[in-house]
């Protein structure tokens, strides 16, 4: 299988309906939808595709479904829950970009196109070989800053400008968490990137057939 996006969402049921509507209407290969939720909160997505939880912070209800999906699905996708797809067969841009090896590609988000990937789509070695999808120790923010610096670090990051994924920015207070996160960032940047670039390139690499 090719491409499975994660959409992970708590307690709004009707954003995430929205979401699959236009997910549903544009999409041209047989690409699937996940949403990560909370179990308390399962009954009120109805029908959606759902992955149901613990009550567990979204990192963590992300990186647990990635670990699942990255051994079925060659490539996997993150959004938010106020994230519109609005191209039609933006998928199929997004995988034949995604055929290099190590690939991060990322869409125009309407608001600040191009500026950082604030949706993603990647190789599924990436996150399979680092453990994680979205970095364990950030709570809500600088998420796209780490994937930007894998994609810039494998020379892999592209950006699809006719990709439009409208990103319709519900307003949220992350100032509790922008600190850590930051901190966090910083320390991943000095002391972890590197190494972690190296490990996903020797991920990538062919693997010679016995002779």
């Amino acid at each position: 299988m090719t491409l499975l996006v994660l959409c992970p969402s708590y307690r709004r049921p009707k954003a995430a309906a929205e979401v699959q509507a236009s997910f549903d209407a544009t999409k041209a290969l047989d690409t699937k939808l996940v949403f990560a939720v909370g179990v308390q909160d399962s009954d009120s997505y109805g029908n959606l595709n759902i992955i149901a939880y613990p009550e567990w912070p979204m990192v963590m209800r992300t990186n647990r479904a990635a670990t699942w999906a990255s051994k079925s699905y060659s490539y996997i996708g993150w959004i938010a829950d106020d994230n519109r797809f609005e191209t039609p067969g933006w998928d199929e841009q997004v995988v034949k970009a995604l055929e290099k090896p190590g690939s991060v590609v990322y869409g125009n988000d309407v608001v600040s196109p191009g500026s950082k990937p604030s949706h993603v789509f990647m190789d599924s070695r990436i996150p399979q070989e680092l453990g994680w999808f979205l970095h364990p120790e950030l709570r809500s923010t600088f998420f796209d800053d780490v994937w930007e610096q894998i994609g810039r670090g494998l020379g892999t990051l592209r950006y699809l400008p006719t990709v439009r994924v409208n990103h319709l920015y519900v307003e949220k207070d992350n100032s509790a968490d922008f600190a850590h996160d930051m901190a966090v960032y910083q320390r991943w940047l000095r002391h972890d990137l590197d190494a972690d670039l190296a490990r996903i390139s020797r991920a990538l690499r062919p693997r010679r057939s016995p002779r």
